[in-house]
């Protein structure tokens, strides 16, 4: 993607949402132009990864025409406006098949939407489609139901993580910018780390459940999935907000999560400690490679100053780099240049 955003991007694939939606306020690309460009990126490649287990291109084609004649209209939304999403299909979809990915639910239509996707509807964001789970979110992949599981872009004899398969491979593939999960123990935070993006398990009660498949209620979470931590916070800040339908909904005000974003204390200046994530802590596997996968810190370590991110990585050594406040394509270029090349 070119730094410059008033220069027409070749790959539209891999926009942020903060980078696409900056181009569709500007009227710099239409949400015409975005939404084909992902289709067609799924058509010609979802074959090899299975994240989709229903497309849904003319609803998406329907919602971004809508969606640029407001903005020619000069009624822009805001920074979801016209930009397209996939969901695990455990989200109710109003008149869209919603399986769990389950043989049982194979023929389920809801009669509403969840209270989630209303509300990235309000907010003028395009359904792609309905993405891959594990069944019911729950267990592992399995090979007897009438989807396969989706596969990991960077390599498809490698897992996704689950339950959020679909959203995880989606998202890195650059099927979607960004895409809806949920979690329960781990069924965003593993797929996001397994690979490479970043994924958001919110505050319970803080997102709304209802209208999402319940794999176990009180623990049950919904939240975003993206190329950037900017862009999990545009999401949430759709998606936040007390639910009557949610009994565990928190009736609380809703910051401006762009605004107080983590990741400006990543900014330009600042450094981002990377290490490898062969062990989850330095005390779970205290062996000379563990302790030399960690990068030292200082003893007063400045929590506005530095920033740990670990990554799944099973041969890269140690880096220190110097993260950009505008996006994330320092680690789209990292992940590039290792051996874990992406299939597509």
């Amino acid at each position: 993607m070119p730094d410059d955003l008033t220069a027409a991007p070749t790959d539209l694939h891999w926009l942020t949402i903060a980078d696409a939606a900056r181009l569709i306020e500007r009227r710099l690309l239409s949400p015409v132009e975005l939404t084909d460009a992902l289709i067609a990126r799924v058509e010609a490649l979802d074959p090899q990864l299975n994240a989709f287990l229903l497309p849904t291109p003319e609803k998406a084609r329907e919602q971004a025409r809508a969606a640029e004649r407001e903005i020619m209209a000069g009624r822009y939304r805001g920074p979801l406006h016209g930009i397209p999403f996939g969901l695990k299909d455990i989200y109710a979809t109003a008149g869209i098949r919603t399986t769990s990915h389950s043989k049982i639910c194979e023929n389920l239509v809801p009669t509403e939407d969840a209270t989630t996707v209303t509300k990235l509807y309000d907010a003028g964001a395009l359904l792609l489609g309905k993405l891959a789970t594990h069944e019911f979110a729950h267990g592992g992949p399995s090979f007897d139901l009438p989807w396969p599981p989706a596969r990991n872009p960077w390599n498809r004899d490698h897992f996704t993580g689950g339950s959020s398969s679909g959203a995880g491979a989606a998202v890195a593939a650059g099927f979607v910018p960004g895409a809806l999960g949920s979690d329960t123990g781990g069924s965003i935070r593993g797929p996001a780390a397994l690979c490479g993006i970043v994924g958001l398990k919110p505050t319970y009660g803080l997102v709304s459940r209802a209208g999402v498949y319940a794999n176990s209620f009180t623990f049950d979470h919904a939240g975003p999935m993206t190329w950037t931590v900017e862009d999990c916070a545009i999401m949430l800040q759709a998606l936040a907000g007390h639910d009557p339908k949610d009994p565990a909904g928190a009736d609380r005000p809703i910051p401006d999560y762009r605004a107080a974003r983590f990741w400006r204390r990543c900014g330009s200046g600042r450094r981002l400690i990377i290490t490898p994530s062969r062990s989850p802590s330095p005390k779970a596997s205290n062996t000379p490679f563990t302790r030399r996968s960690f990068v030292p810190a200082p003893a007063t370590l400045a929590p506005t100053s530095w920033a740990a991110l670990s990554l799944p990585c099973s041969t890269a050594p140690p880096i220190t780099f110097r993260r950009s406040a505008s996006d994330g394509s320092w680690s789209r270029k990292w992940l590039r240049s290792t051996k874990n090349t992406m299939c597509c």
